[in-house]
């Protein structure tokens, strides 16, 4: 009969899956992040998307880029704002079998 090894090395392995949609959510500068917000808030006020270009148009409020705002550009903003909301509030799934 063998020794009973002392100090013997032992390895558990399982498999862990973690699926996550918060990997790539970019931090966004505090101008940006306010526009936004600012375009969400008229949005929640029940204006449309041609009003709310309008309206910031009429400001003289510029795109990120330096462009004027028109009603595809608003959706936009609005569809990824949503996006990114639901992305950063989304609970992460863990698997470990």
């Amino acid at each position: 009969m063998q020794a009973l090894r002392k100090n013997a090395d032992f390895f558990l392995r399982f498999p862990v899956i973690i699926e996550t949609h918060r990997l790539q959510v970019p931090t966004l500068s505090e101008q940006h992040q306010s526009l936004i917000d600012r375009i969400l808030s008229m949005h929640n006020a029940g204006i449309s998307n041609s009003e709310i270009a309008s309206i910031l148009n009429n400001s003289g409020v510029l795109s990120m880029r330096g462009h004027r705002f028109y009603p595809e550009l608003v959706f936009g903003i609005i569809r990824k704002a949503k996006l990114r909301i639901a992305r950063m509030t989304s609970k992460d799934v863990i698997v470990i079998g």
